[in-house]
């Protein structure tokens, strides 16, 4: 019974070591191949992050460009301005029809903080959507206005909003207000301030991914608020992720795609938890087949030594095929 077990141990030991080799060489393979595969797969995810989060920006940007534009274009605004600007007498009616325009920027589409207007002699004219009031706002008429430049600017701003209790993180898209029936003139800018926590929920990508609006290298956008205003690569240092960056030619931006380290972890545990399989499963085959293939032979050699043993104590009748 020792030498049987002995004999069925040896067989199983050489048939193991002849086996291992091929299976220690595909799961080397197969590691490098998973682990290229899992590269290619991080720059797509990152590839298509960008794209999704490029034409969401693009949509939001051409929505409430079309917003800006129609109040600027809108002859009575212009004619209002003009008369404020020139200092001449405005009635009533033409007042209340230039605050309830700016009232209804504010009111038609989500996301919509305030609208300011500063005309070219100074005067500014604001609607503030969380107070309801073209009058009180500690933040809608405060905040710096850029000076006549370019016909549209987008910029990040951090300002106190209603009560000053809440600090709220604003996107603003800058128009210059010009008067197309005297070749353009300045009339004065329109400053549209969309809650920035819209902004960015608008540009989240995939699962286990994030987006970054970039002004240069400084962060005006981003899930965590902690980081706004902060520089990027100063961020990035902290954080062990994967990024992509495109530029947005219509507004100089840069979006910023990160692949959080969680989220590759996790592949790198899946291509792991597959070898593991892989493996485990060749070692059950090795087992198994090693049962197949020794068992006959086992079997047989049992019997010659029955009629060897036989033959030793007389029976010379026993036969063994």
């Amino acid at each position: 019974m020792k030498k049987n077990k002995s004999l069925r141990m040896r067989m199983f030991k050489g048939f193991l070591n002849a086996a291992l080799i091929p299976v220690l060489l595909f799961a080397a393979i197969s590691q490098i191949i998973l682990q290229g595969r899992s590269e290619e797969r991080i720059q797509e995810r990152l590839g298509t992050g960008t794209h999704s989060a490029s034409q969401c920006f693009g949509l939001l940007l051409d929505k409430y460009d079309m917003l800006m534009q129609d109040f600027c274009m809108e002859e009575d605004i212009l004619e209002t301005a003009s008369k404020l600007n020139r200092g001449e007498e405005v009635s009533k009616t033409e007042m209340d029809e230039l605050l309830c325009e700016l009232g209804k920027i504010c009111n038609r589409d989500e996301g919509t903080e305030g609208v300011t207007l500063r005309l070219e002699n100074g005067q500014v004219y604001f609607y503030d959507y969380q107070n309801q009031s073209f009058q009180q706002s500690e933040w809608a008429d405060g905040f710096e206005i850029p000076a006549a430049g370019a016909d549209v600017l987008y910029r990040g701003l951090c300002v106190p909003m209603a009560g000053g209790k809440e600090c709220r993180h604003l996107f603003q898209i800058v128009h210059s207000l010009g008067d197309y029936q005297e070749a353009g003139k300045y009339l004065g800018i329109v400053v549209l301030s969309l809650n920035e926590e819209f902004v960015c929920e608008a540009l989240q990508a995939d699962e286990g991914m994030s987006v970054y609006l970039l002004d240069g290298d400084t962060i005006i956008c981003a899930e965590n608020k902690d980081v706004l205003g902060m520089p990027f690569e100063e961020v990035k240092e902290e954080r062990n992720s994967r990024y992509a960056f495109v530029p947005d030619e219509k507004s100089k931006l840069t979006l910023c795609v990160e692949l959080s380290e969680k989220t590759y972890r996790d592949l790198s545990i899946l291509q792991g938890t597959a070898l593991l399989f892989v493996a485990f499963l060749a070692a059950c085959m090795i087992v198994i087949i090693n049962f197949i293939v020794t068992e006959p032979s086992i079997q047989s050699i049992k019997a010659i030594e029955q009629l060897i043993s036989g033959v030793e104590k007389g029976d010379f009748g026993m036969r063994v095929k």
